[in-house]
């Protein structure tokens, strides 16, 4: 089940003002922490938005709490960077 994260009123681009609804657990998102932002003020098509529409900046840098979080679960297999380096 979604849930928005403020359901009295949109969360705005810092940047030109296009209001934004942030939703938890949405479906379908095309996030690892399971937000889905979408326009308040255009009918709900089930997309997820990266840039604002208008000023084209990315959504987790200019709406409040589109900010990226850290999924539930540990992250493994990551390559080590110091790997092979001759020192």
């Amino acid at each position: 089940m979604s849930e928005r994260i403020d359901d009295s009123s949109p969360a705005f681009c810092s940047v030109c003002g296009t209001p934004y609804i942030v939703e938890r657990n949405g479906k379908p998102t095309c996030r690892a922490d399971g937000k889905r932002i979408y326009r308040a003020d255009e009918p709900d098509e089930g997309w997820c938005s990266f840039r604002c529409s208008e000023c084209h900046t990315e959504i987790a840098k200019c709406v409040t709490g589109a900010e990226y979080e850290t999924p539930n679960k540990e992250v493994s297999g990551g390559r080590s960077t110091s790997a092979g380096l001759a020192g």
